[in-house]
């Protein structure tokens, strides 16, 4: 251990805070894919360039996977263990090449990047990476990691400002017309408008965004030779015209504590005997794999969703590629089926990869899980009020990993008509209604969101320490429950609601007919809904033949979940409202130019 020491090797751990804010501080799209690109570059180029100030190695984060072990170089060295957007740890050869790194990078940050909050440090004691991985000497891989996060929550905690205290309004300064920051310059303005005043990060977030290596980046997502028509003509083209905008948030189940855990998996794959180096090795493989199955999904997701290469631009921006998160913008009509492709898809590669399967095998998961929201907007919307809603959504589908664990996946969708509804939760409110019905309480639910689309691998619910009666009674509340929340279900219904007649091609519920129970589950009784609708399943027969396939051959609008617990509530959930509203999303070859479709104001 002591030639490792006396070479002096030092953690340096590098990572950015506030990443969604600074993301979505603007509502215009161009500054916060700019930010995206920033808040990548943070943890990549800025990366690469302090390491060559620091060493004069040319450092490449693409080839990452071929960095040589420092205790095997000489001279002043810096080996990158991991390096992606936001984030990076590398090992430093003595103290003052640790110093030297920090300084340059915090330099090019400040620089290029103002407004983003960025914190490195490195570890007071040197790192040995051939110690025990379970070792607890100071000098250790795993305590040096420890230490060095620690130190960056007391920065944050106790000593490191806001990076809005870097943005003061004395002496007075004119307002960014993006962000709300004191502007420091003047951009030109649209069709050679009047110069508008702009803020330092709202000016570098779109320096960035029309930046070539940036264009290039994202143009890798796509297929190859498809147009991603991010930045056509100076504007986000791709988007313009499009009569609905879905905003996309898709996340890993889970990801989080599993990297906490890391340590004990990679121990676990050594029989006990891993060491620091183990650790690097299996922390940048397993890294680097998600980034990568992340990009080749989204490409695949592409392909499969838009059928065939376009010759003009593909509506869909993408803000956040990488990790096990995805933030995208949209054409509404492509919106459920995409993220639906990508979560399928994505989940799937980490199950057969090399890199991550060990990885989860040890950690008792067969693949990662996914959940998403999806807000659906007109273009006018505000962004980051879309983007919100579709965070809450996300929020709301992750529900699902306490059914099935955290292997499922899952999703959640909104359409907004209006700005009046701000959260999902508000949106649920307004969409469960309690009424008293033969002396019992009635609960009628008109969503049965969030959906699942892949069950986990805990199919059954946690029954550990109960009767014989409670875990029957347990099992069926599961098994209702999954009836209630089946994105198959929900699919059923959309694909009755749209499918017409071989012979006069007209729907076999009449769309009249359609809004007329859709008013109905809002205005009448749960028994006069009842009365009306098999009035309705005996007039439309084959409408009726179809529904009867949406859950379990039953002919009801509703699909019960009883609960006898302290409540004492009979619980009502239907599927008809999720898929009238989605219809027009979810059908195949629906998707229409701005202006053609008139219907949504009958349906808000």
């Amino acid at each position: 251990m002591s030639s490792i020491v006396e070479q002096d090797i030092r953690l340096i751990n590098l990572e950015t805070g506030g990443n969604q804010a600074y993301i979505f501080a603007s509502n215009k799209l161009r500054n916060v894919v700019g930010a995206s690109e920033l808040l990548y570059r943070v943890g990549t180029r800025y990366v690469e360039q302090a390491v060559d100030e620091a060493t004069g190695r040319g450092f490449s984060v693409t080839y990452i996977a071929e960095e040589a072990p420092i205790e095997a170089t000489q001279g002043e060295a810096i080996e990158a263990v991991i390096a992606t957007s936001g984030k990076a740890l590398l090992l430093a050869r003595s103290e003052e090449v640790a110093k030297r790194f920090v300084r340059s990078w915090s330099r090019i940050v400040l620089s290029e990047a103002p407004g983003l909050d960025a914190v490195a440090v490195y570890s007071r004691e040197a790192v040995d990476p051939s110690l025990p991985l379970s070792s607890s000497s100071k000098n250790s891989f795993l305590q040096a990691f420890r230490e060095t996060s620690r130190q960056m929550t007391l920065l944050r905690a106790q000593g490191q400002a806001s990076p809005l205290a870097r943005f003061q309004r004395l002496p007075i300064a004119a307002e960014c017309t993006y962000s709300g920051l004191p502007a420091v310059g003047l951009e030109a303005g649209k069709g050679g408008g009047d110069p508008l005043p702009v803020a330092g990060p709202a000016l570098a977030q779109r320096k960035a965004s029309r930046d070539e290596d940036f264009k290039a980046r994202m143009q890798g997502l796509f297929p190859e030779g498809w147009k991603s028509g991010l930045f056509e003509d100076e504007g986000l083209k791709s988007l313009e015209g499009r009569d609905w905008l879905a905003v996309v948030h898709a996340d890993g189940n889970g990801l989080g504590q599993l990297f906490i855990d890391l340590d004990r998996w990679v121990n676990a794959l050594k029989n006990g005997a891993a060491t620091g180096r183990d650790y690097i090795r299996c922390y940048r493989e397993f890294s680097s794999a998600l980034d990568v199955i992340s990009r080749e999904t989204f490409r695949e997701a592409v392909e499969a969703v838009w059928g065939e290469k376009s010759p003009r631009a593909l509506p869909i921006v993408p803000v956040v590629v990488g990790g096990d998160d995805l933030t995208a913008v949209m054409d509404g009509y492509r919106g459920i089926d995409f993220t639906r492709t990508f979560m399928e898809k994505f989940c799937k590669k980490t199950q057969d990869h090399e890199a991550v399967r060990p990885i989860l095998e040890k950690a008792g998961l067969p693949r990662l899980g996914m959940c998403a929201g999806i807000s659906i907007a007109k273009p006018h919307f505000p962004f980051s009020q879309s983007y919100n809603m579709a965070e809450d959504l996300m929020q709301s589908a992750k529900e699902v990993k306490k059914q099935y664990g955290k292997d499922s996946i899952s999703l959640d969708f909104h359409i907004l008509y209006d700005s009046v509804a701000t959260s999902a939760s508000d949106v649920r409110k307004s969409l469960t209604i309690r009424e008293e019905q033969d002396g019992s309480q009635q609960e009628r639910h008109l969503t049965a969101k969030p959906y699942v689309v892949s069950r986990g691998s805990r199919e059954k619910p946690d029954d550990a320490g109960k009767t014989n009666e409670e875990k029957a009674e347990l099992e069926r509340q599961h098994e209702a429950w999954s009836r209630v929340h089946d994105f198959g279900a929900f699919q059923r219904a959309v694909d009755v609601l749209v499918r017409v007649e071989a012979s006069s091609k007209k729907p076999l519920l009449p769309s009249s007919q359609a809004h007329a129970v859709r008013e109905s589950l809002f205005s009448e009784h749960l028994k006069t809904q009842e009365a009306e609708w098999a009035f309705l399943m005996n007039t439309y027969r084959d409408f009726a033949a179809q529904w009867r396939k949406v859950s379990a051959d039953s002919p009801s609008l509703y699909v019960d979940l009883e609960k006898t617990g302290k409540d004492g509530v009979f619980h009502h959930y239907t599927h008809f409202l999720d898929a009238l509203e989605a219809a027009k999303f979810e059908a195949p070859g629906r998707e229409k130019e701005k202006g053609s479709s008139r219907d949504e104001e009958a349906t808000a």
